[in-house]
């Protein structure tokens, strides 16, 4: 049979296919399997978002990994309990300034939560997960590891429902929409603010500082306001 573009393309496929399963196989996540969001795993990867998405509708096909609008990808077949996927249009009804308000309710008392049940393993991870933070300075990279640092300090909670709710906040973002507004707030000088946000979180966490943890991420969340908004208290 001659190859043409079609068994090519097949061929391309499957080498995503398996360096995707490599990277499930040696990859160290939360203890529920989420993977990281699309946009921090497709730059993992070195492939494109619609590549990454055609390989993991393959894998979930084949019952390796089960995926969840809003929520996010985790390894292996969707358990029985798993919500199932209802809230897809959710994103086309709201807005990013709504989005931040979710988050001003919601991640104070993530933080809250974190600095009293963070075990040492996740906080370690927290850590890492920050220095990676400050060692960009790609605003589209910078935004996925930031996401991801937020998703991890949710998972400190070891409340599944509340750290689904973050999960589910951050799914009702058009791709679009906030890069645009990426490009505009995500200066330099920005980013550094965020990190040094981050660790004033993170050390609250640490020190098992309940209040402190709530106030630091409160602040956190209106000075991304502010940048985005231009709104003050």
């Amino acid at each position: 049979m001659p190859r043409g573009g079609a068994p090519q393309e097949d061929d391309k496929t499957h080498s995503d296919l398996e360096r995707l399963r490599r990277f499930l196989k040696e990859g160290n996540f939360p203890e529920d399997g989420r993977l990281p969001p699309e946009r921090e795993l497709a730059i993992t990867l070195n492939l494109t978002r619609s590549k990454l998405r055609t390989v993991l509708a393959k894998l979930e096909k084949a019952g390796e990994v089960w995926r969840h609008v809003g929520i996010g990808t985790f390894i292996g077949t969707r358990p029985p309990s798993a919500p199932q996927n209802g809230n897809a249009r959710i994103a086309d009804m709201t807005n990013p300034r709504e989005v931040i308000e979710a988050r001003m309710v919601l991640e104070p008392q993530l933080a809250r939560l974190a600095a009293t049940r963070a075990t040492p393993r996740l906080l370690e991870e927290l850590e890492r997960q920050l220095q990676r933070l400050e060692a960009t300075s790609d605003p589209e990279v910078f935004q996925a590891l930031d996401r991801k640092w937020h998703q991890l300090l949710a998972d400190a909670t070891h409340n599944r429902l509340l750290a689904s709710f973050l999960a589910s906040a951050h799914g009702q973002t058009d791709p679009n929409v906030w890069g645009r507004l990426r490009s505009i707030y995500m200066t330099s000088d920005r980013m550094r603010e965020a990190v040094q946000e981050h660790r004033a979180v993170l050390n609250a966490v640490k020190t098992r500082d309940p209040d402190q943890a709530a106030d630091r991420m409160r602040a956190h969340i209106r000075a991304v306001r502010s940048a985005i908004f231009g709104d003050f208290d």
